[in-house]
């Protein structure tokens, strides 16, 4: 069967090529000018905003994105290749179960297209169906073993396994299958090894994969964001300020402003986190019933900030939504503050119980057990 576009755009994406992301967007907009009828402009033109919106955190992008396959349906309706470059437009807007139901339909239509496997392995793993996810990353490395897109998901599915060395050497042979041409997609894996590192408490090679990562894309916001958070580790708030005040000069991003909020906090000045948390509030608040929400940092921040009956009830509804592993540990610490120790305690269970090695998740769960063990000790006298 023959290859899709975004295929065939992703392996190009592991060879050497030295077209910029704003020059294929370009030459995408130039074909659809000299053909404005046909569907493939479009298709190229939305897979590449696709890659755009990643690069820049910039929503914007995305939504230029879906105007164009749009167009692209609206000249064909069943064109595949317009279909598929919907896929990761979806999951960049957080819609993972649209994005898994699409890719699942258009993999039966075409098995052996291995961009789908991966599709679906990302919306599995935001969803919580690690087991499904585990599967089809499983199928990208069994139908092409060099394959860096597979081997990203192979990472992913085996630090949320508690395998973190693994993962580590996954996203290392990725990095050394990506051409030194494509700066942004080395940088986007070498700010997943470093947040990967940074939560098993590996704070020193974090530190110079984030640098490295700086060096091929200056202000890359998904880095500044976890250099953010190694200064926060490292004890440094008021350097973890500058950093994340900088990323979000690139673009919005409501989860950045709650890690700003923390930030400032932790400087000791009260006055500004206290305005800084009101600005995360009302943001947060206003995109809560979009699917590019920030709900588990609002059911962190109503449950540490003596609002725990409102997290509880934004982690029921997020829980409709999502199974995975932050959206359960989130859930159980909004349990933990209202007292409900036995529903804190099933939550974070179910959240460890895929082996994850993350010394924050590891943290609730101590403090949650601990209340657990306590009240049963005092209904037992």
């Amino acid at each position: 069967m023959r290859p899709t576009f975004l295929s065939i755009l992703m392996l190009l994406e592991c060879s050497a090529s030295a077209q910029t992301l704003d020059e294929r967007i370009a030459a995408a907009r130039q074909t659809i000018v000299k053909e404005p009828a046909k569907a493939q402009g479009y298709n190229e033109l939305a897979a590449v905003l696709a890659r755009k919106c990643r690069e820049t955190a910039n929503l914007d992008f995305c939504k230029q994105g879906e105007d164009a396959v749009t167009q692209s349906l609206k000249i064909s309706p069943n064109n595949f290749d317009g279909q598929h470059a919907r896929v990761p437009i979806l999951l960049v807007e957080q819609r993972y179960a649209e994005a898994l139901d699409e890719a699942r339909r258009l993999n039966k239509k075409i098995p052996d297209d291995n961009s789908l496997y991966g599709f679906m392995a990302d919306a599995e793993m935001a969803l919580g169906e690690y087991a499904e996810a585990e599967k089809s990353a499983q199928w990208m490395i069994d139908m092409r073993q060099v394959n860096a897109p597979g081997l990203q998901r192979g990472a992913r599915v085996r630090e949320l396994l508690g395998y973190t060395d693994g993962a580590l050497e996954w996203w290392g042979s990725a990095l050394r299958l990506t051409t030194a041409a494509d700066t942004e997609e080395r940088a986007w894996i070498l700010t997943q090894m470093a947040r990967l590192n940074l939560t098993i408490g590996k704070t020193e090679p974090a530190d110079k994969q984030l640098q490295q990562a700086l060096v091929l894309e200056p202000e890359y916001p998904y880095a500044l964001e976890q250099l953010a958070s190694a200064r926060m580790a490292q004890g440094m708030p008021g350097e973890a300020v500058d950093l994340l005040q900088r990323r979000l000069n690139r673009s919005v991003s409501i989860p950045a402003m709650y890690e700003l909020a923390l930030a400032i906090e932790k400087t000791g000045d009260t006055a500004k986190a206290a305005e800084a948390f009101e600005k995360f509030h009302n943001a947060a608040m206003d995109a809560e019933t979009r699917p590019d929400n920030a709900n588990r940092e609002l059911i962190l921040y109503f449950a540490d900030h003596g609002r725990s009956k409102e997290a509880v009830s934004l982690a029921q509804r997020e829980l409709a939504r999502r199974k995975d592993i932050a959206t359960l540990d989130a859930a159980a610490w909004a349990m933990y503050r209202n007292g409900s120790a036995s529903e804190a305690k099933k939550l974070s269970d179910r959240a460890l119980a895929t082996g994850s090695k993350d010394l924050g998740i590891a943290k609730h769960g101590e403090l949650i057990s601990a209340q657990f063990k306590a009240l049963a000790g005092k209904s037992a006298q």
